[in-house]
């Protein structure tokens, strides 16, 4: 006996996966609030490494489309920080430290071979805006 379709299994592990990031988002949102930028780039990137590390050894790009991504929420998260680095408040190291994390990520095998997470991608493309 069949109990969950493959779909109804691929729902519910994708939706658990992006439901996993919501607290992280939180408590990155209060550590801006707080203006604990080093704090917010440390976990984001720790984030960002950790899930594509799980994304890629666990092949889970097979479950994900562009309704369902982890992707989405990572996204939100950035374009926080990136509120406080148009705003000026992040200071050159703190903004050199974000960078180096972009550029290990952009350099790691799960980035150049599936392009995720595109974080990075977001990252460079604000830069060349605002320089």
């Amino acid at each position: 006996m069949k109990l969950f379709s493959a779909h109804v299994i691929w729902v519910m592990i994708v939706k658990l996966f992006v439901c996993q990031l919501y607290p992280y988002s939180e408590q990155i949102k209060s550590l801006l609030d707080a203006s604990e930028y080093h704090q917010v780039i440390d976990l984001f990137l720790e984030i960002l490494d950790s899930l594509t590390r799980h994304f890629v050894e666990d092949e889970h790009y097979t479950y994900f489309d562009n309704m369902y991504t982890p992707d989405y929420p990572c996204q939100y998260i950035l374009e926080n920080i990136l509120k406080k680095v148009s705003e000026g408040l992040l200071s050159k190291e703190e903004l050199e430290c974000l960078n180096e994390g972009m550029m290990k990520l952009e350099r790691a095998e799960f980035y150049t071979d599936y392009r995720y997470p595109y974080a990075p991608s977001l990252w460079r493309t604000f830069m060349r805006k605002h320089n």
